[in-house]
């Protein structure tokens, strides 16, 4: 069963997910895998081919696929949602993917007049705010720099804050504690050894992993 998750596949096996992050993670790389796939089959210049077969798997998704609950364990159920952010993403590059964007927001309005759903119609006014959000330069605050640290880390403070719950829960367990401060103090502890594991593993980990993966990467092609 460990193999399993270790590998993302314990859905898929028919393993019940250990936790509801672990569930995630696997659909988040299926999701990401099945992008890297298309972006490698459909790799050209112009990149039309490839946001119109995106577009029309995000329809496909959110018309028929998204509708199957027995589905969940697959990426093409949540493309839906994912694919609208994609096309949001790619509508800056150039005029015809914006159209393809608009174009398959439309489509997705329909598909909640067909069948309404909360995550899609969320997905939906998120994504087309992305588009229609007006450029500028941000103009940076204390308070505004903080955010975007705390932002940048939540990815893995998703991944990790389930370990620190389970350890501060056995700390409640094992000490005898029934005050309800003492409760409200522990819990506000746990939430900050979360944020601070999250933030000190994407910037002393992640960051460092990325570049230095980038930089592996760019010395095999050039050899």
């Amino acid at each position: 069963m460990s193999l399993t998750h270790g590998l993302l596949l314990h859905d898929l096996l028919g393993f019940e997910a250990l936790s509801s992050g672990a569930w995630y993670v696997a659909i988040d790389f299926q999701l990401y895998v099945l992008l890297i796939a298309l972006c490698h089959a459909l790799e050209s210049e112009n990149h039309r081919r490839l946001s119109v077969v995106v577009a029309l798997l995000c329809v496909a998704s959110m018309w028929q696929f998204n509708r199957v609950d027995e589905l969940d364990m697959w990426a093409i159920y949540f493309f839906a949602a994912y694919g609208l952010g994609v096309l949001a993403a790619w509508a800056k590059r150039s005029a015809f993917e914006t159209q393809v964007f608009w174009l398959t927001a439309l489509l997705a309005v329909g598909a909640l007049w067909m069948e309404y759903r909360t995550r899609l119609s969320l997905a939906l006014v998120t994504a087309a705010w992305l588009v229609i959000k007006p450029k500028g330069t941000v103009h940076w605050t204390p308070i505004k720099r903080v955010v975007h640290r705390l932002s940048n880390s939540a990815y893995v403070l998703f991944l990790t804050h389930f370990g620190i719950i389970v350890l501060v829960s056995v700390m409640w367990n094992k000490s005898h504690f029934y005050d309800p401060d003492m409760a409200f103090a522990l819990t506000g502890f746990a939430w900050l050894c979360c944020v601070g594991m999250g933030l000190f593993l994407h910037e002393k980990v992640e960051v460092p992993m990325h570049h230095w993966i980038s930089q592996k990467s760019k010395q095999l092609l050039v050899r």
